[in-house]
C-alpha cells in the first residue's frame, strides 16, 4: 500500500526534476556517491527528502537525470564549433571556452565513483565521447579544406584527443597531478591549438 501510494505521489513534472537535478553534481563537494544517503542529498540540494523522493525513486534515478543534464551542458560545443558562419579560430576559442566553464563541477572523486560504482553512467560519459570525437574530426577537416591548420589527418587528431580523453577521465591521473578536469582539458587543448613552442620562438 506504502509503495502504491508513494507512486502515486511521485511527479514526473520534467521541469522540476531537471532543475532538482541540475544541483546536485555543484553540491557533491567532492564526497562518496556510494555512501550518500538520500538525507545527505536532500541536506545538500537545500531540500526536503519528502521533495526528493517526490521526484525521483532513487539516489541512481537522481545521478542519472544529474549526469544527463551535464553532459547536455557540455555538448554546448558542437553547435559552437559547426557555427561557419563565423571564424574558424574564434569558434574554436569560445567552444574550449564552453567546455571549460561546464566542466568546473567534475571532480577526479566524481569521476571515480562513476566508474567504480555506476558502470551504465560511465557508458554515458563513454558514448559523449566517440560523439565529440566525430564532431572535432568534421572541425578538423573544415580547418584542413580551408587551409588553417596544419596538414595532419583528422584521424591522427580524433586519435590523440581519444587517448588524451581516456587518460584526463582517469581519476588517478587527476588526483596525482593536482589537476581538475576543467584544467586538464585547458593545458590540453591549449597545447594542442597553439602548439608547444612560443610565438617569438616560431620560425
Amino acid at each position: 500500500m506504502g509503495r502504491k501510494s508513494l507512486e502515486k505521489q511521485r511527479s514526473q513534472d520534467p521541469v522540476k526534476r531537471k532543475q532538482l537535478a541540475s544541483l546536485l553534481i555543484p553540491a557533491l563537494n567532492g564526497d562518496s556517491l556510494k555512501e550518500l544517503t538520500m538525507d545527505d542529498i536532500a541536506l545538500r540540494l537545500g531540500k526536503s527528502k519528502a521533495t526528493i523522493y517526490k521526484y525521483f525513486r532513487s539516489q541512481e534515478e537522481l545521478l542519472d537525470l544529474a549526469l544527463t543534464d551535464k553532459l547536455d551542458q557540455i555538448a554546448g560545443f558542437v553547435p559552437i564549433l559547426n557555427d561557419r558562419s563565423r571564424k574558424y579560430e574564434q569558434r574554436y576559442q569560445e567552444g574550449l571556452n564552453h567546455l571549460s566553464v561546464h566542466l568546473e563541477d567534475i571532480t577526479s572523486s566524481f569521476l571515480a565513483d562513476l566508474k567504480r560504482d555506476f558502470s551504465p553512467l560511465w557508458q554515458k560519459i563513454e558514448t559523449f565521447q566517440n560523439m565529440a570525437g566525430m564532431v572535432l574530426r568534421n572541425f578538423y577537416q573544415e580547418g584542413l579544406d580551408k587551409e588553417i591548420i596544419n596538414e595532419i589527418h583528422p584521424g591522427v587528431l580524433v586519435l590523440t584527443d581519444q587517448v588524451i580523453f581516456n587518460a584526463l577521465l582517469e581519476p588517478t591521473f587527476l588526483e596525482e597531478n593536482k589537476l581538475t578536469a576543467k584544467e586538464a582539458f585547458e593545458h590540453y587543448f591549449r597545447m594542442k591549438f597553439y602548439g608547444l613552442l612560443k610565438p617569438e620562438q616560431r620560425s
